[in-house]
């Protein structure tokens, strides 16, 4: 199975997106290929608009992005400020770039490391292709953070402010007088290894090039070639091999028919948490539930179908619990 990711950082739903993506990597296995893009591109080349530039759409995505933050378990996630996308949105081209120039050289370092002089390979590819994928994803980690959560509630975002103003110089002063880019490219220690000040330089002189400029576009036009209108936008290759045809989702909340259509079992936008409760769930508990209502089997996660104005409070309680 593999699942091709496009994202914008700006997105909030594609920040709840990769946030599910990684948790669930592993429990579905599958290869996950992560593609920068530009969602004003995306808006441009389609007609469409963001919901919040929508006036009818405003007042309902700020209610239903609290109610995402705490579903998806993103608690460090903050609501969008006012000038979010008349100001700030404008300038995260850059980010993007530096995210794609940063993919753009982890990715010929694979290349160089895996083959010598004469072409062959050197036979530890995999390795060190693992390696530079978890610095590219914790770069992205990073961005998404740095546009999406409170400094210093996350590692690594600590004293950096976001504004318009020092995203739209991101790329025009040094690597050592921009702290955002510095914070993106320098992978912490929790993966045993950090990039070198020449691979860094490398990142930062391509993402001002215009040859990533016309990368991003190329890759965005690409992305709007499969059909996306915005993002998060996701090609899927199930593992069925007398199909070859790639299922598209748009949106963070179409994992459940992912699962059903990739046979793969869904256990909510966090499994650990749906683990977590189902665990609290004994024999004892469930007949206490269970006899309280009647009709079809009582769902373990999400209680009875009984009216809660009826309920008595130890139902209350124990349903709480689960």
């Amino acid at each position: 199975m593999k699942i091709d990711f496009y994202f914008d950082v700006i997105s909030p739903y594609a920040y709840m997106t990769y946030a599910v993506l990684l948790r669930y990597e592993k429990l579905w296995n599958f290869k996950l290929e992560l593609h920068p893009i530009f969602l004003g591109g995306i808006m441009k080349m389609t007609g469409n608009k963001p919901p919040a530039l929508l006036p009818a759409r405003t007042g309902y995505v700020i209610e239903e992005q609290a109610r995402a933050r705490a579903f998806f378990g993103m608690k460090d996630m903050l609501a969008a400020p006012q000038n979010f996308f008349s100001e700030v949105a404008r300038e995260v081209v850059q980010i993007q770039r530096l995210l794609l120039a940063a993919k753009e050289v982890l990715m010929q370092t694979n290349h160089n490391q895996n083959h010598g002089r004469d072409g062959k390979s050197q036979g530890d590819g995999g390795k060190k292709k693992m390696k530079s994928d978890l610095i590219f994803r914790q770069i992205v980690q990073r961005a998404f953070d740095l546009i999406h959560t409170k400094a210093g509630r996350r590692p690594g975002t600590d004293d950096v402010k976001l504004t318009a103003k020092n995203i739209s110089g991101l790329l025009d002063v040094t690597e050592s007088e921009s702290p955002i880019a510095e914070l993106m490219i320098t992978p912490t220690d929790s993966l045993g290894t950090k990039l070198s000040i020449e691979k860094r330089r490398q990142i930062w002189w391509l993402a001002r090039s215009e040859e990533i400029k016309k990368k991003l576009v190329k890759n965005t036009e690409a992305c709007v070639a499969t059909g996306a209108f915005g993002v998060p936008w996701m090609l899927v290759e199930a593992d069925d091999p007398g199909s070859s045809k790639k299922l598209r989702y748009f949106g963070s909340d179409r994992f459940e028919d992912m699962a059903f259509f990739c046979n793969k079992q869904w256990l909510g936008p966090d499994p650990d948490r749906t683990l977590r409760r189902r665990a609290l769930i004994t024999p004892e508990r469930m007949s206490v539930v269970s006899s309280k209502y009647a009709g079809p089997a009582i769902n373990p996660i999400l209680g009875g179908k009984a009216d809660e104005q009826n309920s008595s409070q130890e139902d209350r309680m124990l349903k709480s619990k689960l």
